[in-house]
């Protein structure tokens, strides 16, 4: 079933280089607007609707156009596959900030924290069961086998294009993708003074902050979302926003939205 080369080193490798371009690649392109819509697409579509709370945590049902649509931007996203986050980001939902979790700023480096976010050798321990759902959909076992081929074929039509298009369209977006991918990993789960706070007592120490909400597109309410996983939306109390929500609501969600007190 699976036949898919995903070399952890070059995932790596490529995000580094896109979260470099995400503060530096400015300088090089002439197309803003083109880069803050594409990094809509891969840092809210690919990474915040479709990986994380469509594939994971399956909170809302959708359209056969649109999962495959989702499917697209989680793999040029660059996040690695649909496969891997989510068999790792639901482990990390249940062994959050213990020393199994496979990126808790709390038992290793914050680095690793915010940059890392699958363990090659804590990803191979991770049981198939967190996946067993997704390995029956073959769009996404089609897009785990030829993940790098889809994101070379993406980047080689951009190249044709214009060249500064990799950088407008591809590397901006893959590092806005890893900053907003980091804020949760690493800065949503501590307690920074002023800016995080929490509604719930839960056993980890996730946190929400209204700043890196903004920052994220709505994936701020961590500590909320920690409570209530299988919630669309991550805004709790009346003052909360969250506006990947709405997106999710008005755009992407069918018959089906998952009831927010489970």
């Amino acid at each position: 079933m699976f036949k898919a080369y995903h070399s952890v080193k070059l995932l790596k490798t490529v995000q580094m280089i896109g979260f470099i371009s995400f503060f530096a690649g400015w300088f090089f392109i002439d197309f803003y607007a083109l880069a803050i819509l594409f990094c809509f697409l891969f840092g809210v579509l690919g990474q915040g609707i479709g990986l994380h709370r469509y594939f994971s945590h399956k909170s809302f049902e959708t359209g056969y156009i649109r999962h495959r649509l989702l499917i697209l931007f989680s793999v040029l996203s660059t996040t690695g596959s649909i496969l891997h986050y989510a068999a790792g980001h639901r482990y990390h939902h249940a062994k959050s900030d213990t020393e199994q979790d496979i990126h808790s700023p709390h038992y290793g480096s914050w680095i690793h924290a915010f940059f890392s976010w699958f363990d090659k050798d804590k990803l191979k321990n991770i049981p198939l069961i967190y996946m067993k759902n997704l390995v029956r959909d073959k769009n996404i076992v089609f897009s785990h086998n030829w993940y790098w081929h889809i994101i070379i074929l993406y980047n080689f039509a951009l190249f044709m294009i214009d060249p500064r298009l990799v950088i407008a369209c591809y590397l901006i977006p893959v590092g806005y993708t890893r900053f907003s991918g980091g804020i949760q990993s690493m800065l949503l789960h501590m307690n920074i003074r002023w800016i995080n706070y929490r509604n719930y007592e839960v056993k980890d120490q996730s946190h929400n902050s209204w700043l890196f909400n903004i920052l994220t597109f709505g994936e701020g309410y961590h500590n909320n979302h920690h409570r209530k996983p299988n919630d669309y939306n991550f805004a709790h109390r009346w003052y909360e926003f969250d506006p990947t929500a709405m997106v999710i609501r008005t755009c992407f969600a069918d018959n089906k939205i998952v009831d927010t007190t489970q």
